[in-house]
C-alpha cells in the first residue's frame, strides 16, 4: 500500500540519493549539496511516497518569503520532483501533489512556485506567468558596455569573503526579492543550485567605488566539468549601469563569447543599460498557482496601497462556487473573471481582459505587480 507523508530529517539523505539517481551523473554535485534548502535537516516540508517502507518518489517543498514593495508574500517553492523508474506511471506524483496542496492551504501560503511545467502541474491549476527579457550578450555588446574615463575609479574584481555583508546588503536593497539571511546568501552562492543543473559553476564578481561595493554579478560559467550549456547570469544587484559594465569585465576575464541574462519586465534601469542588445520576450521560469486568492490579495495589500491607496481601497476579490472563476469587485461592481485571467491581470504586462476594460484606468495603477526571476539564486 502506498503511503504519502512528510519526509523526516533522517530520510533526507535517502531523498537526495533518489534525486541524484534521476537528475545527476557521477560527476555532478549531489542534489543534497546543490539544494540545501530542500535536503538539509530542519523543519522539512518535503513529501515522499513510500512502498513497503521504501521511498519511491519525492517532492521537494520549501517555504519562502518574497518581498514585493511593502508586502511580504508567503509562498512555497516546489522542485526536485522525481520517481524511481520502476515505480513510474503509478500515480505517485499526483498523490504527493494533492498532499502538498492540502498542507500548504493550512499554512497561509498564497502562492506555489513550481520549477517545471509538466502536465502534472498545469492540469491542477499551475500556469505560466509574468514576462522577462532574455538577453544574449555577445563579446561585441560587452565592449560597448565598458565605462569611459570618468568612472575609472570603479574597481572590478572577484568576490572575496570580506564582501559578504556588502553583497547581502545589495540583495536587500532591491524592493522585489526573495527574503533570506546572510547565511542563506553565502550558502546559496556556494551550493550553485541552478548552475549545477547545467554542469556549470558560480563565478562571483563585484564592482566597488572608493572602497564601497556598488554592484555584483553571479555568473554560471564553465568550471571543473565539461558542459554543453552556455554561461548565464544567475543574479545581479546594485547600480544597473555599473552591473552591466561589470558583466563586460567578467566576460573579458573569463573569455566568454556569449552570455545569457534573464531580466524581469520591471527592471527598467537594466533594460535601458542593455539597450541595443538582442533579446526575446519570455515568461518567468516555471509555473505558478494561486493557492488562496483572498489571502494573496490580503498579503499584497500593503504594496497595492503603496502604489495607489485610493485604487486599492475599491477592489476586492473572492472565489465563487466554481473554483476556476473569481468575483472581482471594482468600485462595488462585480466582474467574473477566470483563473487564467486573474493570473494575467496580476502578473502579466499588457494583459488584455475584455471584461475589465471599463476599469482599466483603476487596475492599471495597481497591476501587474513586479516579481523576482524564479530561476536565480533561490531556485528550487
Amino acid at each position: 500500500m502506498t503511503e504519502i507523508r512528510f519526509v523526516s530529517n533522517e530520510e533526507l539523505r535517502e531523498a537526495a540519493a533518489l534525486s541524484d539517481s534521476v537528475f545527476r551523473d557521477a560527476e555532478q554535485t549531489s542534489m543534497g549539496v546543490a539544494f540545501p534548502h530542500i535536503f538539509a535537516a530542519g523543519s522539512s516540508h518535503s513529501v515522499g511516497a513510500f512502498e513497503a517502507g521504501k521511498m519511491v518518489a519525492f517532492m521537494g517543498l520549501v517555504p519562502k518569503i518574497i518581498q514585493v514593495g511593502r508586502s511580504q508574500l508567503q509562498v512555497h517553492a516546489l522542485g526536485s520532483v522525481c520517481t524511481a523508474p520502476e515505480f513510474r506511471g503509478k500515480g505517485h506524483a499526483s498523490l504527493m501533489l494533492d498532499y502538498v496542496y492540502t498542507f500548504i492551504k493550512q499554512t497561509g501560503t498564497s502562492l506555489l512556485l513550481v520549477s517545471g511545467d509538466r502536465s502534472l502541474y498545469t492540469r491542477s491549476g499551475c500556469t505560466t506567468f509574468g514576462a522577462l527579457n532574455h538577453y544574449i550578450i555577445t563579446a561585441q555588446d560587452a565592449m560597448n558596455y565598458r565605462q569611459d574615463d570618468e568612472v575609472k575609479r570603479i574597481n572590478y574584481r572577484l568576490f572575496a569573503a570580506k564582501d559578504i555583508f556588502a553583497l547581502h546588503q545589495l540583495l536587500k536593497n532591491s524592493s522585489v526579492r526573495y527574503e533570506g539571511s546572510i547565511h542563506d546568501t553565502a550558502q546559496l552562492i556556494d551550493s550553485e543550485a541552478v548552475a549545477s543543473n547545467h554542469r556549470l559553476n558560480h563565478k562571483v564578481y563585484v564592482a566597488e567605488l572608493d572602497g564601497k561595493v556598488i554592484a555584483s554579478v553571479i555568473v554560471a560559467a564553465s568550471g571543473r566539468l565539461t558542459s554543453d550549456s552556455e554561461p548565464f547570469v544567475v543574479e545581479w544587484n546594485g547600480v544597473a549601469t555599473v552591473a552591466v559594465s561589470l558583466i563586460s569585465y567578467v566576460m573579458k576575464e573569463l573569455s566568454i563569447a556569449q552570455l545569457h541574462l534573464c531580466s524581469p519586465w520591471h527592471e527598467d534601469e537594466l533594460h535601458k543599460a542593455l539597450e541595443g542588445t538582442s533579446f526575446t520576450r519570455n515568461q518567468n521560469s516555471g509555473t505558478i498557482k494561486i493557492i488562496d486568492a483572498a489571502n494573496f490579495l490580503e498579503q499584497l495589500k500593503p504594496h497595492l496601497i503603496e502604489k495607489n491607496a485610493d485604487a486599492a481601497s475599491v477592489i476586492n476579490l473572492v472565489a465563487s462556487e466554481d473554483a476556476l472563476v473569481f468575483d472581482l469587485s471594482v468600485l462595488g461592481n462585480i466582474i467574473q473573471i477566470s483563473y487564467d485571467e486573474l493570473v494575467a491581470l496580476i502578473f502579466d504586462p499588457g494583459a488584455d481582459i475584455s471584461s475589465l476594460k471599463p476599469y482599466k484606468s483603476i487596475l492599471d495603477t495597481l497591476f501587474p505587480i513586479a516579481f523576482p526571476y524564479t530561476a536565480g539564486l533561490h531556485y528550487v
